[in-house]
C-alpha cells in the first residue's frame, strides 16, 4: 500500500513546462529563479555629434534635450504645404518626444512617454510656408533611438524621414518611416550612433524652416 501511495504522490508532482499561447505559439515557463536588476536606461557619456540632416542655413536654436533620466523616444514633424526647396517640400517644425525606458525584476520593459520638445522653425517672417503636423512615431518599448534617415533638400533643409531603434545593448534594428514627410532620395543622409550608444539630444539650425538637425549620441547604460 505504501508503494501505491508513493507512486500517486509522484504522479501529482508539478513540473513547469512550456505551454501553448492563444495564437498557437509556445510560451516558455518563466524563470523566477534568476531575477534581474531593475533599471532605467540613461546616458553615461558626453553627447557627441555624429552627423546632420539638412544643410548649414538658419540660426542656432536651443538644443532639444530631455530631463534627467529620460531619452528621446520618437518624433513628429511638420512638412511645408508647398515646395520650398526647389521642387521639394521641407520640414518646417520638429517635435521630439522624451520618455523613461525601464526594466523591472521580471525583465519586463516599460516606456513612459513624457514631455515634447519642439522647434517651430518660424523664427523669421515667412510667407507661404504653411504646414501640416504629421503623425508621431515612437520607438518600440525597451528600445532606444540609434539612427535617423533623411534627405537633404537643396543646399539646406531636409525631408523624407525615418527613425531607427534598437535594444540599448545592440541587436536587430527597427526602422519607422514617416510617410507624411515626403519620399525623396536624391541626397540621402543617415546619422547613426556607435555601438553601445543612443541619441540623447539634437542641435537645431532653423529660420523659416528646419535647416539643419545635428544628431548627438552618447554611451548609455541601464542602472
Amino acid at each position: 500500500m505504501w508503494r501505491a501511495l508513493a507512486l500517486g504522490v509522484a504522479a501529482c508532482t508539478f513540473s513547469p513546462t512550456a505551454s501553448t499561447s492563444g495564437d498557437g505559439g509556445v510560451v516558455a515557463p518563466p524563470d523566477v529563479s534568476v531575477p534581474v536588476q531593475p533599471c532605467t536606461i540613461h546616458a553615461t557619456g558626453t553627447p557627441t555629434p555624429v552627423g546632420v540632416l539638412g544643410g548649414t542655413g538658419g540660426t542656432a536654436q536651443p538644443d532639444l534635450t530631455c530631463s534627467s533620466g529620460e531619452l528621446p523616444i520618437g518624433f513628429a514633424f511638420d512638412l511645408s504645404s508647398n515646395d520650398v526647396a526647389g521642387t521639394e517640400p521641407a520640414i518646417v517644425a520638429i517635435h521630439m518626444r522624451c520618455g523613461r525606458i525601464s526594466r523591472d525584476a521580471t525583465n519586463t520593459w516599460t516606456r513612459i512617454a513624457s514631455e515634447v520638445k519642439s522647434d517651430d522653425g518660424n523664427h523669421f517672417t515667412c510667407f507661404g510656408w504653411g504646414a501640416g503636423t504629421g503623425g508621431e512615431l515612437l520607438c518600440p518599448t525597451g528600445e532606444v533611438l540609434v539612427g535617423i534617415k533623411g534627405n537633404e533638400a537643396a543646399s539646406s533643409l531636409y525631408n523624407s524621414l525615418a527613425i531607427e531603434c534598437a535594444p540599448y545593448t545592440g541587436g536587430a534594428v527597427t526602422t519607422l518611416p514617416f510617410p507624411d514627410t515626403a519620399s525623396f532620395s536624391n541626397h540621402p543622409q543617415h546619422p547613426v550612433c556607435g555601438v553601445g550608444q543612443a541619441m540623447t539630444s539634437f542641435g537645431v539650425l532653423s529660420g523659416c524652416g528646419q535647416d539643419e538637425l545635428i544628431v548627438n549620441c552618447a554611451a548609455v547604460a541601464c542602472s
